[in-house]
């Protein structure tokens, strides 16, 4: 579509490439795109970006403009200049060619009327709605009222409202422009607005409908009180109504047939949307969609959290319902169990501890806290800073009080507590060389061959005893090693030393995550070692490189990168959706971070790293011994031995999990295989959109082929419709008014993970996927990181990130490579900027912005060569 296209008709757009937001604004690419997949939008036009510009242009009215917003820039007085900017647009004459243009489309369709709305290009946004603020003109007819109505909806782009409101969200006018639609009015016998999640209740599958007689204009306007209705289209019930008049207004086929097109709808888009409708004859159209910008979250009782499931776990992303299914099928055992055995849980306590709110797991925070409160000296404050939790109170919160029944209680559960530690520890030892030995026999493993009796006799048994075996030793270790650093980074605290709790626990040996760096780093540095191979690596496209390994190839060093791929192909882009391919399935990734690292002039020394990190460690732990009295020594030192252990152990079993979800993706596609083939499940990839208690019935022929087929339809379209959502990390009635905290405009806060200081050039990317446009000396912003970012870290200068606490993967791998990290900043993804200087104070966990170029030079300024020795 050319960008100079005055006006484009809705099947012209739909025929072309995806139609720009900044040729047609947002409104109309929304329609166009709801038209295009089969939804009933009415035909129609839109006058484009570019013809307001040719606007005015022709009409000299391009000096107002920029004195209009020069005012605004330099916080001087603005109303008069829009206001003179506005009656110049009304008084403007339209271009010829537009106004035939329009001309020839209202002569197609004489018998109808026209509705006029605008289109702007930062409109019916996901962070900014301006609902309301632009003109629109309905029921309208022939050339020059429609030229008015266009005109106007062009001078409302800079009415006092909206210039407030963009003002307000911190938009750049010179980003903001307007197009115009001009659509064949539905002379409606019923309408109004229908909301995909209800934005005042707690259900994330409840629509949530208000409806009128006549046009939609009146519900929206608020001039009439709409009847409402609810329907919950997942369990495809209704959830409730209120009737205004002696009779509803919709029949209940129609409640489901507009339930049904906002659900569709919003599994388009990938995130709840608000729907304009209306009916005619029988007849639903949609008039209009946005997204809904606010969801109340405060009607959801107790309190939820992804901390902790979201640093590179199931909540990273949209989970699909096997995935969570198998997470839940221990957390729901192990959590309950371990709080259990160490005394914070009565026997008959009986509760929920995960469920899953707009496709993404979240686990009962409330319930842990609960259990806590049983406790001397315990501080809610503390515990939800410790693990990155969303603060919704003032001061400590809640604090336990200290009487004899508590230190009772207290001194049982820290009994309990020292004991699992070391049972867990010495557990592990001889879980570890099990399961690596175990591993082997599965990656040995082929069973194309077998039968499928043989096959889902095995699969069942690998599910329910070996996964599950598995996974509880990984999760309860991952309890263990979380109060172990607590009660010893207490003790840290109450000694007052300067000694840092982060250099205490770095300089881990041998951690497993590191392993892939290492190896991918003696890879590049062979591949450097020969011109030819070189040039191969850094001319050959990624296509190409992957093309010649599916091939066999084995020149330019390809036998070393297919060795390495074979030692680590259990590794993924990320590896709890095991929708995606593993590296050994697909090494694109392994290829691309090899090309990175040979255009990168970093130092490729992750043993001298290591080392490094190591002495530091040390050092830490000597100055730390000798503040303590000669008596108390040995057992700081013991406790820290275990501290350390406990933190490599999580990283091994942390890998050793992911090596057994790489099997259970590689048996579960082969029994989704055969049951397709059985004609029990349809194409590939359904079986990722069943629980697991579904796959392991339908293994025994129950339940039926069309119950199965409409579940995965009901969970795509769940999963699909949240895939764009940027979800809340905490839900629940206590965080109804919770927002991140207010820090100076220059310094924003966080918590430290990995000490140091540096200065660099801001890199925000949202997803491990556009990690490609990370580049040496970068301050990498994101909302977290999971291990397919390590191989990235040596590239960085430091990390940001918006979840995660001391001991997340972040931290951890922050740590061995030495840059600074600061964890837990609320919306730092967005408060953050590509190109703007900060300084990131990895100790007290601080991002100050220096410089707010948005391109900066990429050669990071760090304040020490050796950015991990340096503490503020």
């Amino acid at each position: 579509m050319k960008q100079t296209t005055l006006l484009v008709t809705f099947d012209e757009a739909i025929a072309q490439p995806e139609p720009s937001h900044d040729l047609v604004g947002r409104k109309a690419a929304s329609l166009i795109a709801l038209r295009e997949q089969g939804f009933p939008v009415p035909t129609g036009v839109c006058v484009t970006t570019w013809a307001f510009d040719e606007f005015l242009d022709r009409n000299d009215l391009t000096s107002l403009v920029h004195e209009f917003r020069y005012a605004v820039r330099n916080g001087q007085a603005w109303s008069q200049h829009a206001a003179a900017v506005r009656l110049a647009i009304r008084a403007g004459s339209i271009a010829p060619a537009l106004a035939e243009a329009i001309s020839r489309f209202l002569a197609e369709k004489p018998d109808d009327r026209f509705a006029v709305r605008s289109s702007g290009t930062r409109e019916d946004g996901h962070d900014a709605s301006f609902a309301g603020l632009y003109d629109s003109a309905l029921n309208l007819e022939g050339i020059d009222a429609i030229s008015d109505a266009i005109k106007a909806c062009w001078s409302s782009l800079y009415s006092d409202r909206a210039i407030h409101y963009l003002i307000d969200q911190g938009v750049e006018l010179s980003s903001s422009s307007m197009a115009v639609l001009i659509q064949v009015m539905v002379d409606a016998d019923k309408s109004g607005v229908a909301f995909s999640v209800n934005p005042l209740g707690g259900n994330d599958t409840e629509v949530l409908i208000e409806a009128s007689a006549g046009l939609g204009e009146h519900v929206v306007g608020g001039t009439v009180t709409p009847d409402c209705y609810r329907y919950d289209w997942y369990r495809e019930c209704a959830t409730g109504q209120e009737i205004r008049g002696a009779s509803p207004v919709l029949e209940a086929h129609e409640v489901r047939s507009i339930t049904d097109v906002a659900a569709r709808i919003q599994a388009q888009v990938g995130s709840p949307v608000d729907v304009e409708w209306a009916i005619r004859q029988s007849q639903l159209y949609v008039l209009q969609s946005r997204p809904i910008t606010t969801l109340s979250v405060d009607r959801i009782a107790g309190e939820w959290t992804t901390a902790d499931f979201r640093d590179g776990g199931v909540s990273a992303d949209v989970c699909t319902p096997f995935m969570w299914s198998l997470y839940d099928l221990v957390w729901e055992w192990t959590l309950p169990a371990y709080l259990r055995r160490v005394g914070l849980l009565a026997r008959d306590t009986c509760t929920t501890w995960g469920r899953m709110f707009f496709a993404r797991p979240y686990w009962n925070v409330g319930a842990v806290k609960d259990a806590l409160k049983r406790l001397p000296g315990f501080v809610e404050r503390d515990f939800d800073e410790d693990l990155g939790i969303q603060v919704a109170y003032e001061g400590s919160g809640y604090r336990s009080r200290t009487n004899l029944g508590t230190i009772s209680r207290g001194l049982n559960v820290l009994f309990r507590l020292r004991r699992s530690f070391k049972r867990q520890l010495s557990y592990c030892d001889r879980f570890v060389p099990q399961q690596r030995r175990c591993l082997i026999e599965l990656d040995a493993l082929d069973m194309t061959d077998w039968s499928d009796d043989r096959l889902f006799k095995f699969y069942r048994h690998f599910i329910k005893q070996e996964y599950v075996r598995s996974e509880s030793t990984y999760f309860d270790l991952i309890y263990d090693s979380s109060n172990a650093a607590t009660l010893f980074h207490q003790q840290l605290e109450k000694l007052g030393t300067d000694v840092l709790f982060a250099d205490l626990i770095g300089g881990l040996t041998n951690l497993s995550h590191l392993r892939e760096s290492r190896s991918v780093v003696a890879v590049v540095r062979r591949v450097r070692a020969n011109e030819r191979w070189q040039r191969y690596w850094v001319e050959t496209p990624v296509v190409a490189i992957a093309a010649d390994w599916r091939n066999g190839q084995s020149d330019n060093g390809m036998d070393l990168v297919r060795a390495h791929i074979e030692a680590f192909k259990h590794h993924a882009t990320r590896e709890l959706d095991l929708q995606l391919p593993r590296n050994g399935d697909d090494p694109t990734p392994v290829f691309t971070s090899i090309k990175q690292l040979l255009a990168s002039h970093a130092p490729l020394d992750p043993d001298k790293q290591a080392h490094g990190q190591q002495q530091i460690a040390d050092r830490a732990r000597r100055s730390l011994l000798a503040t303590l009295p000669r008596h108390r020594r040995r057992q700081f030192d013991r406790r820290l031995t275990q501290i350390r252990k406990f933190l490599w152990m999580r990283e091994e079993l942390r890998d050793l999990s992911t090596h057994y979800y790489y099997h259970v993706r590689r048996f579960t596609l082969e029994v989704e295989h055969r049951l397709i083939r059985r004609g029990v499940l349809t194409r590939k990839g359904d079986v990722f959109f069943l629980p697991i208690r579904e796959i392991l019935a339908a293994m025994d022929g129950t339940p039926s082929s069309a119950y199965l087929a409409e579940a995965v339809i009901r969970n795509r379209r769940y999963y699909d419709g949240f895939r764009n959502f940027d979800n809340p990390d905490e839900i629940g009635r206590r965080y109804r008014h919770a927002a991140p905290a207010v820090d100076d405009a220059l310094c924003i806060r966080g918590v430290g993970g990995s000490p140091g200081v540096v200065e660099g050039p801001v890199k925000v990317i949202r997803d491990v996927f556009d990690s490609d446009g990370l580049q040496e000396g970068d301050i990498l912003v994101t909302e977290f990181t999971d291990p397919g970012w390590t191989v990235k870290f040596s590239m960085l200068r430091a990390v940001v990130t918006e979840t995660g606490g001391m001991l997340s993967h972040a931290a951890v791998i922050a740590r061995e490579y030495g840059i600074p990290a600061v964890l837990a900043v609320p919306q730092a993804t967005q408060r953050l900027r590509d190109g703007q200087l900060v300084r990131v104070d990895g100790g007290v966990g601080t991002v100050t912005v220096i410089d707010d170029q948005r391109n900066a030079p990429h050669a990071g300024n760090a304040l020490s060569s050796q950015p991990a020795e340096l503490v503020a």
